[in-house]
């Protein structure tokens, strides 16, 4: 998880480490939200690192709003998912 707090942190902006219990905690949620929808997440992917962490970034941004998700967002999400059925199916 180190890798997607450094690469989550980046984007955000961040360089102290006064909130990484929360990213941590904030990318490990994020993480069991994608799975239960049914994607099968391997952080050694690069691809599911950078969903994660855009999903992270996404929620963390937007937390004090009630925003839809963004189409680039929301369009990877439903193609993991559909990736996800599709090796299950296998």
């Amino acid at each position: 998880m180190d890798r997607l707090l450094e690469i989550l942190k980046v984007d955000l902006g961040i360089t102290h480490t006064k909130k990484d219990t929360y990213f941590l905690n904030l990318l490990e949620a994020r993480k069991k939200e994608l799975e239960k929808k049914g994607i099968v997440l391997d952080i050694n992917n690069i691809e599911d690192v950078m969903l994660i962490c855009d999903y992270a970034s996404f929620c963390y941004k937007n937390r004090d709003v009630d925003i839809e998700l963004s189409k680039n967002l929301k369009l990877r999400i439903l193609n993991k998912i559909m990736e996800s059925r599709a090796n299950i199916e296998k």
